[in-house]
């Protein structure tokens, strides 16, 4: 990541020498206030519009051209998993010339213009032409004396009207935005990233609606009521977003993005994902990364995150015009259905956020040249890499939480609440990369600095007893589990009351006392810790789900199965929108609702959740070790057991097959687990044994 950590350590050491002052202030600042966060606790716009043929253009230019290709291909993709694309811009050669606005022209003449009209660079799209008036606004007055080349009449297209290769040219990148975009976002947004991508901006051809499409022919239509069939408008505009190849996705603001209240914009990227032709890039302004930034340095920006991913739904968007909705609704409802769409959706969202943090963070290492920038990059790190922590990427919070605890060691000392904060988010991965005697130890080392320099009742001294409580808890240790959370629960309860580290703390002295047997008082802690968090955030919030799964865990311990599966289900509505089909959590949801429809005789339904539990993972890179030869074990033996009670004897025998041969496998590279490879082995074996007495009797 841009400026190596030897540098910021040489960088750490040089001010500390030549700026001591500097130093003294970045630790006055530092002491009131609050400490990071450790993971621990846990619509305006017109519409838009396309040429058709050669001669005609119609109302609206979203993409709705690749229907038949989704029902062909729903349900077929590995979301999260898909390769990253190549964001780069490639010249390609369409069919027929699809010409684009250069983004120098853009940033220089157009905003002349605009300036020239009396507007400035805030004036949104809609400002610059209305085409429900007779009068021309700034777009289409631009051509009103230019012939059309595509149809020979008077009125032309902006981009028409356009000349020189550095104004004007073959289109290499698609403007998915709204209308009620500023030009200011607009221009800023292509102009970063062409620097970003070094990209020549003079040659950079943007294909955007309102300039590439014939206004005068739009308006006309307006006026006559005429509309072209949906299914041409699909076509020609499917055609282009293929000749162009490069789509980019204008989200702004960060923290509300006009694209995800718009159909047609929701819909334009969908088809745009589908197509293994067209390569996306999802940005936005300079203005608004640095936003970003400073929200991500404090827990409401964090939330703030999760909060995009979970509003977005399609089923809310608005389109200007009605008819256009309800055809977009119909086509998606009888194509991939909203639940998958809205999935596919906030998947590369997800991808979005990873990305835009990730980069955000190798910028701002970039520009740190003193103390000051450094502590302020370590608590970035801090924060962002418990961003990464909760999406489970793993490795690059890992990278992040090195780098903040080195800096904050280096700027504060060992001893330091900071210093002390990023080694609990470091003894968190260690925990959860099943190194718990590490992590344990972390743990004690940060709870004795916050027990010194912060008191024993201190919130610091709280999130170091919970952590270690969930390591003894994972070593089964529960007796002493529960008393170092029910501490923590006390320290919270007096000092923040109704807070999401409160509700926290209540799931977990639920989850022990569950596994203690305790039903009763396990469901007062989870009920508790669930309308907390409904108070604090968003009921599609990973906190709410995880209120959840807890009470559907322990309804099925009192067997009430029914009210246990409407909380999974719930829990998984969640975390399918906020965390993806093939994460973890997602996939310990499947397990849960699986199993229940078992014990519910629902054998069809359980069936098909273990297979969605099998792709993930199978098709999981990170678990080619033991855990993932464990988990895969334990899920072909239940699709065995669903398809065996579902009377498909053959199909059931197959799958055992199958676990056998990797039980085999496991146990002769010494990558067997919990069960034991002599286990597993017995455990296939036997009913192998049992399913091929029984067809031997069957054909007797």
């Amino acid at each position: 990541m841009g400026c190596a950590t030897s540098q910021l350590k040489k960088i750490v050491k040089l001010t500390t020498n030549n700026n001591q002052e500097q130093e003294e202030e970045v630790m006055k600042n530092s002491s009131s206030s609050s400490s990071p966060a450790v993971t621990s606790t846990a619509v305006a716009g017109t519409r838009r519009n396309v040429e058709v043929g050669n001669d005609d253009s119609i109302d609206d230019n979203r993409d709705n051209s690749v229907l038949e290709k989704q029902k062909s291909t729903k349900g077929s993709r590995i979301i999260k998993d898909r390769p990253r694309r190549d964001t780069s811009v490639k010249h390609q050669q369409p069919s027929y010339v699809v010409k684009g606005v250069s983004v120098h022209y853009l940033k220089h003449d157009f905003l002349f213009e605009i300036h020239e009209a009396g507007l400035d660079q805030h004036a949104k799209i809609y400002d610059l032409e209305d085409l429900s008036k007779e009068s021309h606004g700034l777009i289409r007055r631009k051509g009103k004396d230019v012939t059309c080349p595509r149809d020979g009449r008077i009125g032309a297209a902006y981009v028409d009207c356009l000349e020189g290769e550095d104004n004007v040219g073959p289109a290499n990148l698609m403007l998915s935005y709204g209308w009620a975009n500023t030009v200011d976002t607009i221009t800023s947004t292509l102009y970063d990233h062409c620097i970003s991508k070094n990209l020549n901006p003079k040659h950079t051809y943007v294909w955007i609606c309102c300039l590439c499409n014939n206004q005068h022919r739009v308006a006309e239509r307006k006026r006559m009521g005429i509309e072209v069939s949906f299914d041409e408008f699909q076509r020609i505009f499917y055609h282009q977003v293929i000749s162009i190849g490069n789509v980019l996705c204008l989200m702004s603001p960060w923290n509300n993005p006009i694209y995800l209240s718009r159909c047609w914009c929701l819909f334009e990227l969908f088809s745009a994902y589908e197509s293994d032709h067209v390569n996306i890039v999802i940005a936005m302004p300079p203005s608004e990364k640095n936003e970003m930034v400073n929200a991500l340095n404090n827990r409401e920006g964090v939330n703030t995150l999760f909060d995009v991913l979970s509003n977005t739904s399609v089923e809310r968007a608005t389109a200007s015009e009605k008819s256009d909705r309800d055809r977009i609704m119909s086509m998606i409802e009888s194509g991939p259905g909203f639940p998958m769409f809205n999935q596919k959706i906030n998947a590369l969202l997800r991808d979005w956020v990873n990305h835009s943090i990730i980069e955000i963070v190798e910028q701002e290492e970039s520009k740190v040249q003193d103390v000051r920038q450094a502590a302020q990059f370590g608590m970035l790190c801090t924060y962002v890499g418990n961003v990464l922590y909760r999406y489970r990427e793993m490795k690059e919070a890992l990278d992040l939480n090195k780098k903040a605890l080195a800096l904050h060691g280096m700027i504060y000392g060992p001893k330091h609440p900071y210093t002390a904060a990023s080694m609990s988010n470091y003894g968190l991965i260690l925990k959860d990369n099943g190194d718990l005697d590490a992590a344990m130890e972390t743990f004690e080392i940060v709870k004795q600095i916050h027990e010194s320099t912060l008191g024993p009742d201190h919130l610091n001294t709280a999130i170091s007893l919970n952590n270690i409580a969930l390591c003894l808890s994972d070593k089964r240790e529960f007796d002493k589990a529960l008393n170092y959370f029910l501490q923590c629960l006390d320290i919270y309860e007096a000092k923040l009351g109704n807070h999401s580290n409160t509700a926290g703390a209540h799931s977990n002295c639920g989850y022990v006392l569950l596994k203690q047997g305790k039903l009763d008082d396990a469901l007062v802690h989870f009920e508790k810790s669930l309308a907390i968090r409904l108070t604090l955030f968003q009921e599609n919030h990973p906190d709410v789900a995880d209120s959840y799964h807890t009470l559907g865990l322990a309804y099925r311990q009192t067997g009430d199965l029914n009210k246990a599966l409407e909380y999974h289900t719930k829990c998984l509505s969640i975390e399918e929108k906020i965390l993806g089909q093939d994460h973890p959590s997602t996939a310990t949801t499947y397990d849960s609702i699986a199993s229940i429809l078992f014990d519910l005789k629902e054998f069809q339904r359980s069936h098909d959740y273990y297979v969605k539990l099998y792709n993930i993972y199978t098709s999981r890179t990170e678990n080619n070790g033991s855990h993932g030869d464990t988990a895969v074990m334990n899920v072909l033996w239940n699709l065995g057991k669903t398809l065996h009670a579902l009377g498909d004897i053959r199909g059931a025998l197959k799958h055992y097959e199958k676990g056998l041969h990797l039980s085999k496998t496991s146990n002769e590279n010494g990558t067997s687990t919990s069960n034991g490879g002599s286990n597993w082995n017995d455990k296939f074996s036997t009913v192998m044994e049992k399913i091929k007495t029984q067809m031997d009797h069957d054909q007797d």
